[in-house]
């Protein structure tokens, strides 16, 4: 494990060192299986493990690394922990611990910590790709090609083109709807040999040139990816809880239940309708710029004369 001592907690979440690590240590064990080994792989994980034990690092990055992992495992371990924290299992059952909290004081400081959690998996995601020439094994493995199967592969880039408000929850969520929209909306248009090479530039594949991999990153940025975002979205919110607001759109968290609940009012159906549509609209026309940018240059025979008096303009 990672973090193996109540300090190591108190510093990463604030919990406060009168805690006993017992209490936490089963959550924090399954975090790291959860969230962290799905990022690292199996190589990368069990190095950082033996290091950390052993305290001998065979790179200094490593012990950078292992912080950001801390922060990952730590928010999600405290956060599945109030799930059980509420209660006391005995011989005669199941009780409600003395003095636990109200049920919406656990939900908010519950997501309060997934919501830390997903922050540090960007940020450990981040951190991975800016040394993966350091970390091959993580670059080669299966759960790096996973994750860069999606021609948006991060909250982070998903951001950049519409507002979820970061949040990796929302992003994962979305991943579905984005795979349907890239298989059967954006191949087409694209053709399925140029959709693979925009697949293996999102992967940093060795094969392709670094002009190739320059032309296709601004095929993404400009064009595919602000279709793809906005095509997503717009098929995912009849279908997905979400809270619409001036900052942003999030996946809805869970609705408290308590009187004293303050949790956010989640969009009416008629809200997500119309911004569905004004998604779906904003999308085709993407698309359409998408469709223009693919399109072979007309020959001189085909040009159109220009005549300004009529506000027509040559091309």
């Amino acid at each position: 494990m990672l973090i193996t001592t109540i300090e190591e907690l108190d510093e990463l979440t604030g919990i406060g060192l009168g805690n006993s690590y017992e209490r936490y240590r089963v959550h924090l064990q399954q975090a790291e299986h959860d969230q962290l080994k799905p990022i690292l792989g199996d190589t990368l994980y069990e190095t950082l493990v033996t290091e950390y034990d052993t305290a001998t690092y065979s790179d200094a990055l490593n012990i950078k690394l292992i912080s950001q992992c801390q922060a990952v495992v730590a928010n999600f371990g405290l956060a599945e922990s109030l799930d059980r924290g509420q209660v006391h299992i005995s011989d005669q059952g199941i009780h409600k611990t003395e003095d636990s909290a109200y049920h919406y004081q656990k939900t908010e400081a519950q997501n309060s910590f997934f919501r830390a959690g997903y922050r540090a998996v960007e940020q450990l995601l981040q951190f991975l790709e800016k040394h993966a020439a350091t970390y091959t094994d993580w670059k080669e493995s299966d759960n790096y090609a996973e994750q860069r199967s999606y021609l948006i592969p991060s909250a982070t880039e998903f951001q950049k083109h519409y507002n979820i408000m970061g949040s990796r929850r929302t992003y994962l969520a979305l991943r579905p709807y984005m795979r349907r929209v890239e298989q059967f909306q954006l191949e087409p248009i694209l053709g399925t040999d140029r959709y693979a090479e925009l697949q293996q530039t999102v992967q940093d594949d060795a094969n392709l040139t670094a002009q190739v991999k320059a032309d296709n990153e601004t095929l993404l940025d400009k064009y595919v990816r602000p279709a793809l975002a906005y095509l997503s979205l717009s098929q995912a919110i009849p279908e997905l809880s979400l809270n619409i607001s001036a900052q942003g759109i999030h996946l809805s968290e869970e609705q408290a239940v308590s009187d004293k609940a303050s949790s956010r009012e989640q969009a009416s159906d008629q809200q997500q309708l119309r911004l569905s549509e004004r998604l779906a609209d904003t999308a085709d026309q993407h698309l359409q710029r998408l469709k223009a940018f693919l399109a072979p240059e007309p020959t001189s025979e085909e040009a159109i004369p220009s005549k300004p008096s009529k506000r027509i303009y040559g091309m």
